[in-house]
């Protein structure tokens, strides 16, 4: 199933650089996507959201996203994250999360054989907030680190998806 956006629109940090991270999994591709392809897994995975509040009974077509919650108490923040494009069959998927007060970000996932297991790219990009202006040298290593922790997380779920135990 391949669905793409009908325009990707106009972005204040369309020009920026992102930063990409993969990781070599012990799974294979179709147990990694099962597990990207459940808006309810972000939380457990994503370093940030603390919760899903909403999920769209259309996930993941495009267009179609969840409403997660960022922090507690009075401090919680609700935002929201988006299908831009999907290629489950191809291991693609690329959203557009909102968390507030960082911004906005076009995330890329890419899904490949490799071996007996996978490869997971992540490629993430600041389109809007303080990513957008902040200098480069003080966003890219942050980012960084958050997603290889992310890659990180996403492989112990993994392995722990009944997907993963079925191959």
């Amino acid at each position: 199933m391949t669905q793409d956006a009908a325009s990707a629109g106009s972005h204040q940090g369309a020009d920026r650089p992102g930063v990409t991270v993969s990781r070599d999994l012990d799974a294979p591709p179709e147990a990694v996507m099962a597990v990207l392809l459940r808006a309810e897994t972000f939380p457990v995975w994503v370093v940030g959201p603390g919760r899903v509040i909403d999920i769209d009974p259309s996930w993941p077509g495009i267009g179609s996203g969840f409403t997660h919650e960022t922090g507690r108490g009075p401090f919680a923040l609700r935002d929201r994250t988006t299908v831009q494009h999907v290629d489950a069959d191809g291991g693609r998927i690329s959203l557009l999360a909102c968390v507030r007060p960082a911004g906005r970000a076009a995330i890329q996932l890419h899904v490949a054989e490799r071996g007996s297991g996978s490869r997971v790219v992540m490629h993430e990009r600041p389109i809007s907030g303080p990513g957008a202006w902040v200098p480069e040298p003080l966003y890219r290593p942050a980012l960084r680190l958050r997603n290889i922790v992310a890659l990180w997380r996403l492989e112990r779920l993994v392995r722990s998806s009944p997907q993963a135990s079925a191959t």
